[in-house]
C-alpha cells in the first residue's frame, strides 16, 4: 500500500504539468507506505511516450534518500496522452523491482488519473494507493 499525503500529490501534478507535453517521472520516498518526499527528475529524453532520468538527479535523489533514512517507494511518470498503465517499454525498463511504478495519465489534463502497481512473477499487478 502507497499512502500519499495530498500535499506531496500535489507537488507531483504540478511537476507532470509543467512538463507536459513530455513525459515526466521522479521518485517519492518515505516509509512504511508513507510517502514523505517527492523527488522530480528531469526527463533527458523529452518525449512524449518515453522518459530516461537525468542520472546525476538520479543519484543525487537516492543518495539523498539513503542519508536520511528513507526508502525508495515508488518511480512515477506520466502518461501525456495515453491511459495510466504500463506501457511495453515500461515493462522492458523496470529495473527497481523493490518500489512501486506510478503511472499519472494526463489523457485528460483536468482529471489525471493514478495508478500504482508491483512488479510480481514477471508481470506488473495493482498495488493499492492512497491519497491522504
Amino acid at each position: 500500500m502507497i499512502n500519499l499525503p495530498r500535499a506531496v500529490y500535489d507537488q507531483l501534478l504540478a511537476h507532470l504539468q509543467d512538463c507536459y507535453p513530455a513525459e515526466g517521472c521522479g521518485f517519492l520516498a518515505g516509509s512504511e507506505g508513507l510517502v514523505s518526499r517527492h523527488y522530480p527528475i528531469a526527463n533527458l529524453l523529452a518525449s512524449t511516450t518515453a522518459y530516461q532520468m537525468e542520472p546525476a538527479a538520479q543519484l543525487e535523489a537516492l543518495l539523498d534518500i539513503e542519508a536520511h533514512g528513507r526508502e525508495l517507494l515508488a518511480i512515477y511518470h506520466s502518461h501525456p496522452h495515453s491511459p495510466a498503465r504500463p506501457s511495453a517499454r515500461d515493462r522492458q525498463q523496470w529495473h527497481y523491482p523493490e518500489a512501486a511504478m506510478i503511472i499519472v495519465s494526463l489523457a485528460e489534463r483536468q482529471r489525471p488519473q493514478i495508478r500504482a502497481y508491483r512488479f510480481q512473477a514477471g508481470r506488473f499487478i495493482d498495488c493499492p494507493l492512497a491519497i491522504v
